[in-house]
């Protein structure tokens, strides 16, 4: 409920380009070192969100659960494998 009606307040509203809009849902810097309050909630929870997806994720994908793959490495290349080459 107050997270409701701090996100719907008109109170500190965030100017378009500035430094507090392109710190909104930002995975890259940490909530605690946001000052301002909607993106640092908003980080706080894109942050959180994507602990839970890779936790998810790395249970997801083994062998025991079927969901996994195998990179055969060449004596000539060295494959590298990222999870977006499987989207």
């Amino acid at each position: 409920m107050v997270l409701n009606a701090w996100g719907r307040s008109s109170y500190d509203v965030i100017a378009k380009g500035s430094t507090e809009e392109k710190l909104m849902f930002s995975l890259d810097v940490g909530y605690q070192d946001i000052t301002s309050i909607r993106p640092a909630l908003s980080a706080f929870s894109a942050q959180i969100v994507k602990k839970r997806l890779v936790r998810e994720v790395n249970c997801a994908a083994t062998p025991e659960n079927g969901m996994h793959c195998t990179v055969t490495k060449s004596s000539q290349e060295q494959n590298k494998w990222e999870w977006s080459d499987a989207t």
